[in-house]
């Protein structure tokens, strides 16, 4: 049996496009300016919904703890933590129920299929050739941010 949870309903009501961004995408939003930073923006703001699953939040602490970061994250004068919480409060977390296999070149990028799936997002963006490469999957798009932002929200 499939259910919609309430915040799915609320979410659905209000039209607001859901998506999920992967790790890179996220680290980018977080680290620097340009569209994936806007986008960010954009679902502090809840124009648009930002999804994510628990696994996500444990690979973006593990990228965001590596070195080549560390000179970025000192820079904008904030912390891994500081990082980690505002990301928090901006996404909506999902619990994975379908897990995907197989379907990404790369197996560790089936979890943000899977957390498309949970979250009934229509997007992925990503910069991430085994994931662009699908071009979609279900009805989920697979862009690029700069496709979404000039191709979509435009």
């Amino acid at each position: 049996m499939k259910y919609i949870s309430i915040d799915r309903k609320r979410e659905e009501k209000n039209n607001r496009i859901k998506m999920v961004f992967d790790t890179n995408v996220i680290v980018s939003a977080l680290l620097w300016t340009g569209i994936p930073h806007e986008l960010l923006v954009m679902a502090k703001k809840g124009e648009i919904s930002l999804a994510m699953s628990f696994d996500m939040l444990v690979e973006l602490e593990e990228v965001l703890g590596r070195e080549k970061f560390q000179h970025r994250i000192k820079a904008i004068n904030t912390t891994i933590e500081e990082l980690i919480s505002s990301i928090k409060l901006i996404v909506k977390f999902y619990t994975v129920l379908e897990k995907i296999e197989g379907i990404c070149l790369d197996i560790d990028d089936d979890m943000f299929l899977e957390c498309a799936i949970a979250s009934n997002s229509k997007y992925i963006l990503s910069g991430d050739m085994h994931l662009l490469s699908l071009g979609s999957f279900r009805d989920i798009q697979i862009l690029r941010p700069r496709d979404f932002y000039d191709n979509i929200l435009k």
